[in-house]
Protein backbone atom coordinates (compact mmCIF):
# COMPACT_ATOMS: atom_id res chain seq x y z
CA UNK A 1 0.00 0.00 0.00
CA UNK A 2 1.48 3.34 -1.08
CA UNK A 3 0.20 6.75 -0.06
CA UNK A 4 1.29 10.09 -1.50
CA UNK A 5 0.82 13.36 0.37
CA UNK A 6 1.23 16.19 -2.15
CA UNK A 7 1.14 19.99 -2.07
CA UNK A 8 2.43 19.89 1.49
CA UNK A 9 4.04 22.62 3.60
CA UNK A 10 6.42 20.22 5.36
CA UNK A 11 7.99 20.70 8.78
CA UNK A 12 10.42 17.79 8.89
CA UNK A 13 11.42 18.11 12.57
CA UNK A 14 14.88 16.93 11.51
CA UNK A 15 18.08 18.06 13.22
CA UNK A 16 18.08 21.32 11.26
CA UNK A 17 14.31 21.94 11.60
CA UNK A 18 14.16 21.87 7.80
CA UNK A 19 11.07 23.41 6.24
CA UNK A 20 9.89 22.47 2.76
CA UNK A 21 7.26 25.04 1.71
CA UNK A 22 6.09 22.98 -1.26
CA UNK A 23 6.74 19.26 -1.34
CA UNK A 24 5.51 15.70 -1.07
CA UNK A 25 5.77 12.65 1.18
CA UNK A 26 5.66 9.10 -0.20
CA UNK A 27 4.69 6.28 2.16
CA UNK A 28 4.82 2.53 1.65
CA UNK A 29 2.94 0.47 4.21
CA UNK A 30 3.90 2.14 7.51
CA UNK A 31 7.28 3.64 6.50
CA UNK A 32 8.15 6.98 4.91
CA UNK A 33 10.00 6.38 1.62
CA UNK A 34 10.56 9.90 0.29
CA UNK A 35 10.29 13.48 1.49
CA UNK A 36 11.13 15.93 -1.26
CA UNK A 37 10.49 19.46 -2.48
CA UNK A 38 8.42 19.92 -5.62
CA UNK A 39 6.09 17.46 -7.31
CA UNK A 40 6.14 13.66 -7.31
CA UNK A 41 6.74 12.02 -10.69
CA UNK A 42 7.07 8.35 -9.80
CA UNK A 43 4.82 5.29 -10.03
CA UNK A 44 1.18 6.10 -9.35
CA UNK A 45 0.43 5.51 -5.63
CA UNK A 46 -2.57 3.58 -4.35
CA UNK A 47 -3.88 6.66 -2.53
CA UNK A 48 -3.16 10.37 -2.99
CA UNK A 49 -3.88 12.98 -0.32
CA UNK A 50 -3.83 16.61 -1.38
CA UNK A 51 -2.61 18.66 1.59
CA UNK A 52 -3.64 21.77 -0.33
CA UNK A 53 -0.66 23.71 1.04
CA UNK A 54 -1.50 22.97 4.67
CA UNK A 55 1.28 22.43 7.21
CA UNK A 56 2.37 18.80 7.66
CA UNK A 57 4.31 17.56 10.72
CA UNK A 58 5.18 14.29 12.40
CA UNK A 59 2.48 13.06 14.75
CA UNK A 60 2.95 14.32 18.30
CA UNK A 61 3.57 12.36 21.51
CA UNK A 62 1.85 12.97 24.85
CA UNK A 63 4.33 11.69 27.45
CA UNK A 64 2.01 11.45 30.48
CA UNK A 65 -1.73 10.95 30.22
CA UNK A 66 -4.59 9.57 32.34
CA UNK A 67 -7.37 8.54 30.00
CA UNK A 68 -9.39 7.10 32.86
CA UNK A 69 -10.01 10.63 34.16
CA UNK A 70 -12.52 11.37 31.39
CA UNK A 71 -15.62 10.77 33.48
CA UNK A 72 -14.52 13.43 35.95
CA UNK A 73 -15.68 16.11 33.49
CA UNK A 74 -18.53 17.98 35.15
CA UNK A 75 -18.69 15.40 37.95
CA UNK A 76 -20.20 16.67 41.21
CA UNK A 77 -17.93 15.42 44.00
CA UNK A 78 -19.88 17.21 46.72
CA UNK A 79 -17.00 19.27 48.10
CA UNK A 80 -14.17 21.62 47.18
CA UNK A 81 -10.78 20.03 47.96
CA UNK A 82 -8.38 22.50 49.54
CA UNK A 83 -5.08 20.73 48.82
CA UNK A 84 -3.57 18.04 46.63
CA UNK A 85 -4.05 15.18 49.09
CA UNK A 86 -7.73 16.10 49.34
CA UNK A 87 -7.95 16.16 45.54
CA UNK A 88 -6.61 12.60 45.52
CA UNK A 89 -8.83 11.36 48.32
CA UNK A 90 -12.07 13.09 47.39
CA UNK A 91 -11.88 12.86 43.62
CA UNK A 92 -9.32 10.55 42.00
CA UNK A 93 -9.21 7.73 44.54
CA UNK A 94 -13.00 7.72 44.75
CA UNK A 95 -13.29 7.79 40.97
CA UNK A 96 -10.82 5.04 40.12
CA UNK A 97 -12.45 2.63 42.60
CA UNK A 98 -15.80 2.92 40.78
CA UNK A 99 -14.52 2.25 37.26
CA UNK A 100 -15.93 -0.77 35.43
CA UNK A 101 -14.60 -2.53 32.35
CA UNK A 102 -17.14 -0.74 30.17
CA UNK A 103 -16.14 2.61 31.68
CA UNK A 104 -12.54 2.00 30.65
CA UNK A 105 -13.35 1.67 26.98
CA UNK A 106 -15.26 4.93 26.63
CA UNK A 107 -13.10 6.92 29.06
CA UNK A 108 -10.15 6.01 26.83
CA UNK A 109 -11.77 6.35 23.41
CA UNK A 110 -13.07 9.89 23.96
CA UNK A 111 -9.72 11.55 24.87
CA UNK A 112 -7.98 9.46 22.23
CA UNK A 113 -10.20 10.89 19.51
CA UNK A 114 -9.68 14.39 20.91
CA UNK A 115 -5.93 13.82 20.93
CA UNK A 116 -5.90 12.72 17.31
CA UNK A 117 -7.79 15.86 16.38
CA UNK A 118 -4.97 17.78 18.11
CA UNK A 119 -2.31 15.93 16.14
CA UNK A 120 -1.23 13.48 18.85
CA UNK A 121 -0.51 10.01 17.49
CA UNK A 122 1.11 8.38 20.55
CA UNK A 123 -0.18 8.26 24.13
CA UNK A 124 1.94 7.28 27.12
CA UNK A 125 -0.90 6.49 29.51
CA UNK A 126 -0.87 5.81 33.24
CA UNK A 127 -4.00 3.85 34.25
CA UNK A 128 -5.77 3.12 37.56
CA UNK A 129 -8.90 1.05 38.31
CA UNK A 130 -8.17 -0.85 41.57
CA UNK A 131 -11.42 -2.84 41.62
CA UNK A 132 -11.15 -3.68 37.93
CA UNK A 133 -7.52 -4.69 37.33
CA UNK A 134 -7.21 -8.05 35.52
CA UNK A 135 -7.46 -7.34 31.80
CA UNK A 136 -7.92 -3.59 32.29
CA UNK A 137 -5.00 -2.69 30.02
CA UNK A 138 -6.54 -4.80 27.26
CA UNK A 139 -9.65 -2.65 27.43
CA UNK A 140 -7.59 0.55 27.24
CA UNK A 141 -5.68 -0.99 24.35
CA UNK A 142 -8.93 -1.91 22.57
CA UNK A 143 -10.06 1.73 22.62
CA UNK A 144 -6.68 2.93 21.32
CA UNK A 145 -6.69 0.39 18.50
CA UNK A 146 -10.28 1.17 17.52
CA UNK A 147 -9.16 4.78 17.06
CA UNK A 148 -5.89 3.73 15.39
CA UNK A 149 -3.77 5.31 18.14
CA UNK A 150 -0.24 4.22 19.10
CA UNK A 151 0.28 3.80 22.84
CA UNK A 152 2.47 2.84 25.78
CA UNK A 153 0.40 1.67 28.75
CA UNK A 154 0.89 0.78 32.39
CA UNK A 155 -1.19 0.13 35.48
CA UNK A 156 -0.34 2.38 38.45
CA UNK A 157 0.42 -0.16 41.17
CA UNK A 158 -0.13 1.13 44.70
CA UNK A 159 -0.46 -0.19 48.24
CA UNK A 160 -3.20 2.27 49.13
CA UNK A 161 -5.92 -0.35 48.54
CA UNK A 162 -4.11 -3.30 50.14
CA UNK A 163 -1.49 -5.90 49.28
CA UNK A 164 -3.75 -8.08 47.13
CA UNK A 165 -4.65 -5.19 44.82
CA UNK A 166 -1.01 -4.11 44.67
CA UNK A 167 -0.06 -7.60 43.56
CA UNK A 168 -2.79 -7.56 40.92
CA UNK A 169 -1.31 -4.34 39.55
CA UNK A 170 2.15 -5.87 39.18
CA UNK A 171 0.69 -8.97 37.55
CA UNK A 172 -1.42 -6.95 35.10
CA UNK A 173 1.64 -4.98 33.96
CA UNK A 174 3.66 -8.17 33.57
CA UNK A 175 0.92 -9.91 31.61
CA UNK A 176 0.43 -6.98 29.23
CA UNK A 177 4.14 -6.43 28.66
CA UNK A 178 4.73 -10.09 27.88
CA UNK A 179 1.73 -10.12 25.55
CA UNK A 180 2.76 -7.08 23.49
CA UNK A 181 6.36 -5.96 23.84
CA UNK A 182 8.02 -8.78 21.92
CA UNK A 183 5.68 -8.22 18.98
CA UNK A 184 7.56 -5.73 16.81
CA UNK A 185 4.36 -4.87 14.92
CA UNK A 186 2.24 -4.15 18.02
CA UNK A 187 0.83 -0.64 18.00
CA UNK A 188 0.52 -0.64 21.79
CA UNK A 189 3.32 -1.54 24.22
CA UNK A 190 3.58 -1.81 27.99
CA UNK A 191 5.72 -0.78 30.92
CA UNK A 192 5.43 -0.93 34.74
CA UNK A 193 3.43 1.71 36.55
CA UNK A 194 3.58 2.90 40.15
CA UNK A 195 1.41 5.57 41.70
CA UNK A 196 3.89 7.52 43.83
CA UNK A 197 6.53 6.96 46.48
CA UNK A 198 4.24 7.74 49.40
CA UNK A 199 1.67 5.07 48.41
CA UNK A 200 4.15 2.33 47.49
CA UNK A 201 5.78 0.07 50.10
CA UNK A 202 9.38 -1.09 49.92
CA UNK A 203 8.25 -4.59 49.02
CA UNK A 204 5.97 -3.45 46.20
CA UNK A 205 8.59 -1.02 44.92
CA UNK A 206 11.30 -3.66 44.84
CA UNK A 207 9.07 -6.30 43.28
CA UNK A 208 8.10 -3.84 40.52
CA UNK A 209 11.72 -2.90 39.87
CA UNK A 210 12.75 -6.55 39.71
CA UNK A 211 9.96 -7.36 37.26
CA UNK A 212 10.81 -4.32 35.14
CA UNK A 213 14.44 -5.42 34.91
CA UNK A 214 13.42 -8.96 33.98
CA UNK A 215 11.17 -7.67 31.19
CA UNK A 216 13.60 -5.03 29.90
CA UNK A 217 11.44 -2.02 30.64
CA UNK A 218 11.39 0.73 33.27
CA UNK A 219 8.85 2.21 35.65
CA UNK A 220 6.38 5.05 35.13
CA UNK A 221 5.77 6.88 38.43
CA UNK A 222 4.47 10.19 39.79
CA UNK A 223 7.43 11.89 41.44
CA UNK A 224 7.23 14.82 43.85
CA UNK A 225 4.06 16.14 42.28
CA UNK A 226 3.13 17.69 45.62
CA UNK A 227 5.12 18.50 48.72
CA UNK A 228 3.18 15.75 50.51
CA UNK A 229 4.98 13.10 48.44
CA UNK A 230 8.30 14.28 49.89
CA UNK A 231 7.15 14.76 53.48
CA UNK A 232 5.32 11.44 53.69
CA UNK A 233 8.22 9.58 52.07
CA UNK A 234 10.63 11.16 54.57
CA UNK A 235 8.35 10.21 57.45
CA UNK A 236 7.84 6.62 56.34
CA UNK A 237 11.18 5.73 54.75
CA UNK A 238 13.64 8.30 56.20
CA UNK A 239 14.77 9.30 52.71
CA UNK A 240 13.87 11.93 50.19
CA UNK A 241 11.98 10.23 47.43
CA UNK A 242 14.54 10.55 44.59
CA UNK A 243 17.16 9.03 46.91
CA UNK A 244 14.72 6.24 47.77
CA UNK A 245 14.20 5.41 44.10
CA UNK A 246 17.86 5.83 43.21
CA UNK A 247 19.07 3.61 46.04
CA UNK A 248 16.88 0.82 44.71
CA UNK A 249 18.10 1.42 41.13
CA UNK A 250 14.62 2.38 39.96
CA UNK A 251 15.91 5.29 37.88
CA UNK A 252 17.42 4.53 34.48
CA UNK A 253 17.06 5.40 30.81
CA UNK A 254 13.77 3.47 30.58
CA UNK A 255 12.14 5.09 33.64
CA UNK A 256 9.47 7.79 33.38
CA UNK A 257 9.02 10.21 36.28
CA UNK A 258 6.10 12.60 36.07
CA UNK A 259 6.03 16.11 37.58
CA UNK A 260 9.24 16.50 39.67
CA UNK A 261 7.96 19.73 41.19
CA UNK A 262 9.24 19.27 44.76
CA UNK A 263 12.79 18.06 44.19
CA UNK A 264 15.88 19.75 45.62
CA UNK A 265 19.12 20.54 43.82
CA UNK A 266 20.75 17.24 44.66
CA UNK A 267 17.69 15.31 43.46
CA UNK A 268 17.79 17.21 40.17
CA UNK A 269 21.40 16.09 39.77
CA UNK A 270 20.43 12.48 40.42
CA UNK A 271 17.57 12.62 37.94
CA UNK A 272 19.83 14.06 35.26
CA UNK A 273 22.67 11.59 35.90
CA UNK A 274 20.30 8.63 35.96
CA UNK A 275 19.06 9.42 32.42
CA UNK A 276 15.48 8.93 33.62
CA UNK A 277 12.78 10.76 31.69
CA UNK A 278 11.15 13.65 33.59
CA UNK A 279 7.71 14.70 32.33
CA UNK A 280 6.55 18.28 32.81
CA UNK A 281 2.76 18.71 33.16
CA UNK A 282 2.39 22.47 33.59
CA UNK A 283 -1.38 22.96 33.33
CA UNK A 284 -2.16 20.08 35.69
CA UNK A 285 0.33 21.41 38.23
CA UNK A 286 -1.25 24.84 37.97
CA UNK A 287 -4.77 23.43 38.25
CA UNK A 288 -3.86 21.45 41.37
CA UNK A 289 -1.91 24.40 42.79
CA UNK A 290 1.08 22.19 43.62
CA UNK A 291 3.85 24.39 42.23
CA UNK A 292 6.06 24.76 39.16
CA UNK A 293 8.77 22.40 37.97
CA UNK A 294 12.26 23.92 37.70
CA UNK A 295 12.28 23.33 33.96
CA UNK A 296 15.34 25.41 33.20
CA UNK A 297 17.34 23.95 36.07
CA UNK A 298 16.67 20.41 34.89
CA UNK A 299 17.40 21.17 31.24
CA UNK A 300 20.64 22.94 32.20
CA UNK A 301 21.65 19.67 33.88
CA UNK A 302 20.87 17.81 30.62
CA UNK A 303 17.99 16.01 32.26
CA UNK A 304 15.69 14.41 29.71
CA UNK A 305 12.58 16.54 30.20
CA UNK A 306 9.41 15.69 28.26
CA UNK A 307 5.89 17.14 28.07
CA UNK A 308 2.58 15.62 29.14
CA UNK A 309 -0.94 16.70 29.95
CA UNK A 310 -1.76 14.52 32.98
CA UNK A 311 -5.33 14.00 31.78
CA UNK A 312 -6.16 17.69 31.34
CA UNK A 313 -6.69 16.96 27.65
CA UNK A 314 -5.27 14.73 24.93
CA UNK A 315 -3.58 17.42 22.83
CA UNK A 316 -0.24 18.82 23.99
CA UNK A 317 -0.54 22.18 22.20
CA UNK A 318 -2.13 23.94 25.20
CA UNK A 319 0.60 22.65 27.50
CA UNK A 320 3.36 23.62 25.07
CA UNK A 321 2.11 27.19 25.11
CA UNK A 322 1.68 27.11 28.89
CA UNK A 323 5.28 25.97 29.39
CA UNK A 324 6.57 29.10 27.71
CA UNK A 325 4.17 31.53 29.33
CA UNK A 326 4.52 30.06 32.81
CA UNK A 327 8.33 30.16 32.79
CA UNK A 328 8.36 33.75 31.53
CA UNK A 329 6.00 34.76 34.31
CA UNK A 330 7.74 32.79 37.04
CA UNK A 331 11.13 34.27 36.22
CA UNK A 332 9.74 37.62 35.11
CA UNK A 333 11.79 37.41 31.92
CA UNK A 334 10.05 37.45 28.50
CA UNK A 335 13.23 36.20 26.82
CA UNK A 336 12.99 32.75 28.36
CA UNK A 337 11.93 29.39 26.95
CA UNK A 338 12.10 29.09 23.21
CA UNK A 339 14.56 26.40 22.16
CA UNK A 340 13.59 24.49 25.30
CA UNK A 341 10.25 23.79 23.60
CA UNK A 342 12.08 21.88 20.87
CA UNK A 343 13.83 19.94 23.61
CA UNK A 344 10.51 18.86 25.09
CA UNK A 345 9.03 17.83 21.75
CA UNK A 346 12.13 15.94 20.65
CA UNK A 347 12.47 14.18 24.01
CA UNK A 348 8.86 13.01 23.73
CA UNK A 349 9.78 11.28 20.49
CA UNK A 350 12.98 9.80 21.91
CA UNK A 351 11.05 8.39 24.85
CA UNK A 352 8.46 6.77 22.58
CA UNK A 353 11.21 5.39 20.35
CA UNK A 354 12.45 3.20 23.21
CA UNK A 355 9.37 1.04 22.72
CA UNK A 356 9.11 0.82 18.93
CA UNK A 357 11.68 -0.66 16.54
CA UNK A 358 11.12 1.96 13.82
CA UNK A 359 11.73 5.59 14.87
CA UNK A 360 9.07 8.28 14.82
CA UNK A 361 9.27 12.03 15.14
CA UNK A 362 10.82 13.11 11.84
CA UNK A 363 9.44 13.34 8.33
CA UNK A 364 12.37 11.49 6.82
CA UNK A 365 13.02 8.28 4.95
CA UNK A 366 12.76 5.10 7.06
CA UNK A 367 10.74 6.77 9.81
CA UNK A 368 7.27 5.73 10.92
CA UNK A 369 4.43 7.18 8.92
CA UNK A 370 2.76 8.89 11.89
CA UNK A 371 1.88 12.13 10.11
CA UNK A 372 -0.49 15.05 10.68
CA UNK A 373 -1.85 17.53 8.17
CA UNK A 374 -2.90 20.55 10.22
CA UNK A 375 -5.48 22.99 9.00
CA UNK A 376 -2.91 25.76 9.18
CA UNK A 377 -2.03 28.11 6.38
CA UNK A 378 0.87 30.26 7.65
CA UNK A 379 -0.27 33.89 7.58
CA UNK A 380 3.35 35.01 7.81
CA UNK A 381 6.51 33.32 6.54
CA UNK A 382 7.21 30.01 8.31
CA UNK A 383 10.89 29.10 8.31
CA UNK A 384 13.25 26.90 10.29
CA UNK A 385 14.06 29.93 12.44
CA UNK A 386 10.54 30.87 13.52
CA UNK A 387 8.62 27.59 13.79
CA UNK A 388 8.17 27.99 17.54
CA UNK A 389 6.43 31.33 17.10
CA UNK A 390 3.90 29.62 14.85
CA UNK A 391 3.52 26.77 17.33
CA UNK A 392 2.76 29.08 20.25
CA UNK A 393 0.55 31.60 18.52
CA UNK A 394 -0.88 29.70 15.58
CA UNK A 395 -1.07 25.96 16.07
CA UNK A 396 -2.66 26.28 19.48
CA UNK A 397 -5.91 27.18 17.76
CA UNK A 398 -6.08 24.69 14.89
CA UNK A 399 -7.13 21.08 14.46
CA UNK A 400 -5.79 18.28 12.37
CA UNK A 401 -7.32 18.00 8.93
CA UNK A 402 -5.91 14.53 8.21
CA UNK A 403 -3.97 12.10 10.42
CA UNK A 404 -2.04 8.97 9.49
CA UNK A 405 -0.84 6.54 12.16
CA UNK A 406 1.36 3.62 11.23
CA UNK A 407 0.74 4.39 7.57
CA UNK A 408 -3.05 4.22 7.88
CA UNK A 409 -5.44 7.13 7.48
CA UNK A 410 -7.46 7.43 10.70
CA UNK A 411 -8.78 10.98 10.23
CA UNK A 412 -9.50 12.64 6.87
CA UNK A 413 -11.24 15.92 6.15
CA UNK A 414 -11.80 16.25 9.93
CA UNK A 415 -13.74 12.97 10.06
CA UNK A 416 -12.76 9.64 11.56
CA UNK A 417 -12.85 6.99 8.87
CA UNK A 418 -13.81 4.06 11.07
CA UNK A 419 -15.59 5.67 14.02
CA UNK A 420 -18.97 7.34 14.43
CA UNK A 421 -18.01 10.22 16.71
CA UNK A 422 -21.59 11.31 17.43
CA UNK A 423 -22.68 7.78 18.35
CA UNK A 424 -19.61 7.23 20.53
CA UNK A 425 -20.24 10.47 22.41
CA UNK A 426 -23.88 9.45 23.01
CA UNK A 427 -22.86 6.03 24.36
CA UNK A 428 -20.18 7.64 26.49
CA UNK A 429 -22.75 10.00 28.03
CA UNK A 430 -24.97 7.04 28.88
CA UNK A 431 -22.03 5.29 30.50
CA UNK A 432 -21.00 8.45 32.35
CA UNK A 433 -24.52 8.81 33.80
CA UNK A 434 -24.33 5.25 35.08
CA UNK A 435 -20.87 5.93 36.47
CA UNK A 436 -22.01 9.09 38.28
CA UNK A 437 -24.69 7.07 40.07
CA UNK A 438 -22.02 4.64 41.27
CA UNK A 439 -19.69 7.47 42.27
Amino acid sequence: MTILIKNAYILTFDENQTVIPEGYILIKDNIIQEVQAGSYNGITPDTTIDANHRVVTPGLVNAHMHCYSTFSRGLDIGCAPSCFVEILEKLWWRLDKKLSTKDLYYSTLIPTMEAIRGGVTTFIDHHASPHCIPGCLDEVERALLDAGMRGILCYETSDRDGLEIAQQGIEENTRFIQKNNNNKDALVKGTYGLHASFTVSDNTLQQTIDNANQNNVGIHIHLAEDHADQTLTLTQYKKRLVHRLSDRKALNDKSITAHAVWVDENEKDILANSQAWVVHNPRSNMNNAVGVMDLLGLIQRNAKVCLGTDGMCGSIWPDLRTVAILQKLQHRDPRLVWNELWTLLKNNYQLANIFFPIPQGQLQKNHLADIVIFNYYPPTPLTQNNILGHFLFGFAHVQAHTVLINGKIVLQNYEFLHLDEKEIAAKSREQAIDFAKRF
